[in-house]
């Protein structure tokens, strides 16, 4: 349907192309003479005209770039990156080979009807008549393209058509059309001595409104394999957004925008239950009595420590300390402090997603966000040979939490594992709970009695491992075995602890 046409004029040409675009909602304006036809987040601009055909034809191809191709901003954003990973190309010279790419995905889309194909025939050979004497190899090279999609009436050739149409109507991915279709343009470019500039024929394919703009860089952050890649599209995402001043802000801060997008889909993995699920923190276990109940039999423990099960004998039941979890619903959850092992081993924050470091940050901004719902209090220690970093004595509310988002980043040590200084630091604050992460690789004799702490062990070897087990029990060992399991594990134990 039409939801806005500037050009009553020429309503019968856009319901006419509505209806043969499968009804795409259309949103018309009218621009200045002087502007160039776009589609900005879906809001068709079209230069102010008379002419009844030019007016089709702009609008048959920038709502061919909503119905075909590029579909959205992030889809753009996507090839072009992909065209500069591929081909090696600077940042300007990737957008001008997109934007041809992305325009004759919709050319070739827009031929196979004869209306729409005759309308957009019009408004090119206006364009043509405009600009052919001054345009480029490359531009006349996409004239000529033009010409024999659209059976165009004006003298122009085209050298490389059976190839593009080779591309064109090959059953590729999106993907891969661009990046084909990109390097034969950057040869000729490259050959012919062109500069990737743009210009009126050749323009941005769709742009994105602020907010639009905001709900991309989400989807760009989360699905970036490194901070690195998030920086590139990035920047390409600003030369389509109409305020990118914002963005560029960003652009600057990309690391830590790029770990909230990947917490907030590890936040989303994880399925949150109706009530809760565990009352307490399990810290060994202890002769079973009948006022436990039936459930808080443990036979398999007992079993495997005796050989047999007798009750109110050798029966075990799980010990739990419940002065960490709230026991009622108006209650908050006891205070959490997030002890990180911060030792050359684990590596620095740096967005690459090669280290553990990287997963334990995206792990802190999840536990974080967590816990600003919950109204939780949380503290922050990282170690290695020493206490790098604490709040302690101190625990942030909801008002301050967002501030330790940036420390993790910066207060990264890198020296040995001296996880003493971390069990000493939980013997002192017996009220409140600690999530200790560590590799594992410790002296066994550092590993002191304490009550409040689960262990968080990334990759450990066995002989760490059996260390940990023993001297706390299994049940506050938790065993990590990738990296990238960290953040979604730790948020599993914390949804189990003080989610309902």
């Amino acid at each position: 349907m039409i939801v806005h046409n500037d050009f009553r004029e020429f309503q019968h040409v856009a319901e006419e192309v509505d209806r043969r675009l499968y009804y795409t909602n259309l949103y018309i304006k009218r621009g200045s003479k002087n502007d160039i036809p776009r589609n900005e987040s879906g809001r068709i601009i079209i230069n102010d005209t008379d002419d009844e055909g030019y007016f089709g034809g702009e609008l048959v191809h920038e709502a061919g770039h909503t119905v075909f191709d590029p579909v959205s901003a992030k889809n753009w954003v996507t090839c072009a990156y992909k065209i500069r990973e591929a081909l090696g190309v600077d940042q300007k010279t990737a957008i001008c080979l997109a934007n041809i790419a992305s325009d004759l995905i919709v050319e070739w889309k827009i031929k196979d009807d004869k209306v729409l194909s005759s309308y957009r025939r019009r408004s090119i050979e206006v364009v043509y008549s405009r600009f052919y004497g001054k345009a480029d190899p490359v531009r006349k090279e996409l004239f000529g393209i033009y010409k024999k999609l659209h059976k165009c009436r004006y003298e122009a050739d085209s050298q490389l058509y059976k190839d593009i149409v080779s591309i064109l109507s090959d059953p590729l991915p999106r993907e891969r059309k661009y990046i084909e279709i990109a390097s034969i343009f950057y040869y000729l470019m490259r050959r012919k001595g062109v500069a990737p500039e743009n210009d009126q024929m050749i323009n941005m394919p769709v742009r994105v409104d602020e907010e639009e703009a905001r709900r991309i860089v989400q989807q760009i952050m989360a699905e970036s394999s490194d901070a690195e890649e998030a920086k590139e599209k990035l920047e390409l995402l600003t030369e389509i957004c109409d305020k990118p001043d914002e963005l560029k802000e960003m652009k600057c801060s990309v690391l830590r925008h790029f770990y909230e997008a990947k917490a907030r889909l590890v936040r989303m993995s994880v399925a949150y239950p109706q009530e809760i699920t565990q009352r307490g923190v399990k810290v060994g276990s202890r002769r079973w009595r009948p006022e436990y109940g039936w459930k808080m039999i443990d036979i398999k423990r007992t079993v495997m420590k005796y050989g047999t099960s007798i009750p109110l004998v050798t029966t075990q039941s799980p010990r739990i300390v419940n002065k960490f979890v709230s026991s009622t619903e108006n209650q908050k959850p006891c205070d959490l402090v997030i002890s990180i092992d911060t030792s050359a081993s684990t590596g620095i924050p740096d967005g690459y997603m090669d280290e553990v470091a990287d997963y334990e940050v995206v792990m802190f901004y999840a536990l974080v966000d967590l816990a600003k719902k919950l109204n939780q209090r949380v503290g922050l220690t990282l170690w290695s040979g020493y206490l790098v970093y604490t709040t302690l004595p101190e625990v942030y509310d909801w008002r301050r939490l967002e501030k330790l988002k940036d420390v993790i980043l910066t207060e990264w040590s890198g020296m040995s594992t001296e996880i003493i200084h971390a069990l000493m630091q939980a013997e002192e604050h017996p009220d409140k709970l600690f999530f200790v992460f560590t590799d594992g690789e410790v002296s066994h004799k550092q590993l002191i009695d304490v009550d409040n702490v689960m262990f968080f062990l990334i990759k450990p070897a066995r002989s760490d491992l059996s260390a940990f087990v023993e001297k706390y029990g299994k049940d506050r060992v938790i065993v990590i075995n990738s990296l990238d399991n960290i953040p979604k594990v730790t948020v599993q134990q914390y949804v189990k602890l003080f989610m309902r």
